[in-house]
């Protein structure tokens, strides 16, 4: 049953929890450091990973096939299936085994999520059983009374006290007879479970990987808890979802090359079991003697989720969390606020509709920015954002915010073209106090958070005055169009003429591509539909200027990360693709023109930068610091945080504000330790650092132009040409 949440409530005590904020901020710079030292190859990276994709796609489309030969695999070996279409028929079989088996010894049960999913602890104390969760974490949380609030990392919000307060509980002893160091702590609880794995009857486990091509179930540790639950006690079950089956030992390699290293940073988990039927006799001939185990293939919403063309992509999912230790505003709530009955983050957002049903996905959809960093470090590239954005479509009145509210929010061309075309009017009405409190009770929008002033004449408008600086430089010949996006345009003009003069100047024939909205801002509100119109007349005039031979230059990664990643989806993946090499962010498209970098020498000049999350999630940031890294008197400093905390319309709206703040105090503490000038590339994150940190903050293509201008007049004969009428294309 769905449980009715004051969201907004729920952030605001995790905002004000030092205790929590403490571990998410210690947990992401942790886990996010590990996992990128872990793959130093990106080219081996990525062809794991698109393997790994490639066989998730073949075992869902034929996943009655590999589930019928994962059975028959079993049961040749001696074990037991049964398919439960629920969690409440999965529980009644375990319970009853338990029962029929005279289990009376608690039983023993490693962490699952699959088993938290159907609450299974809750149905076997039901009937009388005693459960004891061996998982050091799980084992806190057990003793809490709490959920996870990780997928790998179940306790990670509990300080070290609060540990010893529970095991003084769950032990019987003085809390000052339990040990200070994490070391000793963990040491008394291993002792104390030994003794519980010695007189176990029963042991329950999940599954990580179930092989069909011989029937072997696959278990990844590091604390030995699994192995001793699997071959201690005489009845072994195993609990796992339809969609952990893989069709070979062959592609088992490749998983197991993924799943800890994008988790947790390691080659390789302490433990990997891979156990095929009962426990067999020390001659392997045979099972030993009273020695069962049973399988529990749990369908519980999966089948309606294979057949759903959206949701079919969470099942790929191998559960290793990197998309949520990279995912801001999970790192600012933690998982039982950016949760719901049973699964976390971004992904969880997917399951939850899937298992539990759209109502409990709807509670904290909205907590997604749809960035999309989660599909950057995602082993299986599961496109976690679209999957969000399919939701919020679908929870539509759930949500509490109407229809015209979020389109309204979303046609930020509208807002613009009318608050551009009434500047400085506009600007005096959207600081008043009145407007604000309008905005605020109508729109959500937060009346604290400054809002951008519009700008006139617009980036259009200059262009049609704009006359080109002529320039033999080393792109002489090459065509480009640059895009003007909603808000270069209407905001930040000075970008996009800064922009069209650099390219100039580096010998490009720039023309201002008529301006489309993109949809960005609607599809962020979940309005799919509304933007189909949008992104046909985008796609039109963008094939057409790819046609006449001109490479597309954007400046705003969001707007960019739309027409290379969310048009997929709504024109059609092969006809996204036929674009794809024509489209760039200005710093990626520079890169990729392999300029001296002598060409922006100058004087030595300190940088900050950090990335733009939509810049990294179409694999722009990279290029964007390999460029700058490599001019002559520039020493580049990168700041890396998950994000801002802007995240376009998220920062505004009323709901979000203080997790916005918090996360964007997180990057400027860090910038605080630094000198030199911060150079950001996406409009928010400009908005927002400029906002906290009190310092000046530029895009990075406004140095570049300044350090060619001042390498143009410092060389010999350099000077301007006199500049020459054009057309508007």
């Amino acid at each position: 049953m769905s449980r009715k949440r004051d969201l907004a409530a729920e952030i605001l005590r995790a905002v004000a929890d030092e205790q929590l904020q403490h571990s998410l901020n210690s947990l992401g710079e942790r886990l996010n450091m590990l996992r990128a030292a872990a793959f130093p190859d990106r080219q081996e990276y990525e062809a794991l990973r698109r393997e790994a994709r490639r066989i998730k796609e073949e075992t869902i489309a034929h996943l009655d096939k590999y589930l019928a030969q994962l059975r028959a695999q079993v049961e040749a070996q001696g074990g037991k299936v049964f398919l439960a279409q629920d969690g409440t028929e999965a529980a009644a079989y375990i319970t009853q085994l338990a029962s029929a088996r005279g289990v009376s010894a608690p039983i023993v049960k490693a962490k699952s999520m699959t088993a938290e999913e159907i609450e299974l602890n809750r149905a076997l104390i039901a009937q009388g059983l005693q459960v004891l969760e061996v998982d050091l974490g799980e084992r806190i949380i057990q003793l809490a009374g709490e959920k996870p609030a990780h997928i790998i990392g179940p306790a990670f919000h509990k300080s070290k006290e609060e540990v010893r307060r529970l095991f003084a509980r769950w032990l019987e002893i003085p809390e000052g007879d339990i040990p200070q160091g994490i070391s000793a702590i963990t040491a008394l609880a291993r002792s104390a479970l030994r003794q519980k794995f010695l007189q176990a009857e029963m042991g329950i486990t999940g599954v990580n990987f179930a092989v069909a091509e011989t029937g072997t179930i696959v278990l990844v540790e590091n604390e030995g808890d699994i192995r001793m639950t699997t071959r201690l006690p005489p009845l072994h079950v195993a609990l796992m979802g339809l969609e952990k089956v893989i069709p070979t030992l062959d592609d088992l390699r490749v998983f197991l090359e993924l799943l800890p290293r994008s988790g947790t940073g390691q080659k390789l988990t302490s433990y990997v079991s891979l156990l095929t039927g009962p426990r067999r006799s020390s001659s392997g001939e045979r099972p030993e003697p009273e020695r069962e185990f049973h399988l529990v293939l749990l369908d519980n919403g999966r089948s309606r989720m294979r057949a759903d063309p959206a949701l079919r992509e969470a099942l790929y999912c191998i559960r290793c969390g990197a998309c949520m230790n990279t995912c801001a505003p999970y790192l600012g709530v933690g998982g039982h606020v950016y949760g719901g009955q049973t699964y976390m983050s971004g992904i969880g957002n997917a399951w939850e509709a899937g298992v539990h049903g759209l109502e409990e996905a709807a509670g904290f959809n909205e907590l997604c920015t749809t960035c999309g960093r989660c599909t950057e470090v995602c082993p299986v590239k599961i496109d976690i954002p679209w999957l969000n954005t399919v939701i919020r479509q679908r929870a539509g009145s759930l949500t509490g915010r109407a229809r015209w509210q979020r389109w309204l929010i979303g046609r930020v061309d509208l807002s613009g073209r009318w608050g551009s075309y009434t500047a400085p009017l506009s600007n005096w009405l959207v600081r008043a106090k009145p407007l604000r409190l309008l905005l605020e009770k109508v729109l959500a929008l937060d009346r604290r958070r400054r809002l951008p002033a519009f700008r006139r004449p617009t980036l259009e408008q200059r262009f049609r005055r704009h006359r080109p600086a002529r320039s033999d430089g080393p792109l002489q010949g090459t065509k480009v169009a640059l895009l003007p996006d909603c808000f270069t345009n209407y905001y930040q003009p000075e970008i996009g003429l800064a922009a069209i003069e650099l390219l100039e100047r580096l010998g490009c024939s720039v023309e201002l591509a008529p301006r489309r909205c993109c949809g960005r801002g609607l599809l962020s509100q979940g309005l799919i539909e509304e933007v189909k119109p949008l992104a046909r007349r985008s796609m039109e005039t963008l094939e057409r200027l790819a046609g006449q031979g001109y490479e597309l230059v954007g400046v705003e990664p969001s707007c960019l990360a739309a027409l290379r990643g969310e048009y997929a989806h709504i024109i059609g993946s092969k006809r996204a693709a036929r674009l794809r090499p024509h489209l760039w962010e200005i710093l990626e498209y520079l890169q990729h023109c392999h300029l001296p970098p002598e060409l922006f020498a100058g004087p030595e000049q300190q940088l900050v930068y950090h990335g733009h999350c939509q810049q990294k999630a179409i694999g722009a940031n990279r290029a964007a610091i390999s460029l700058l890294a490599n001019i002559p008197g520039v020493k580049l400093k990168v700041v890396e945080v998950p994000c801002c905390g802007m995240a376009g319309s998220f920062g505004y709206k009323r709901d979000f504000y203080q997790l916005s703040m918090q996360l964007g105090r997180r990057l400027t503490k860090k910038l605080e330790k630094l000198e030199g000038q911060i150079v950001l590339c996406g409009s928010s994150c400009r908005a927002q650092v400029e906002e906290l940190s009190g310092r000046s903050v530029r895009h990075p293509l406004e140095l570049l132009l300044e350090r060619l201008k001042s390498k143009e007049l410092s060389g010999p004969g350099g000077h301007d040409e006199e500049p020459v009428a054009r057309d508007k294309l």
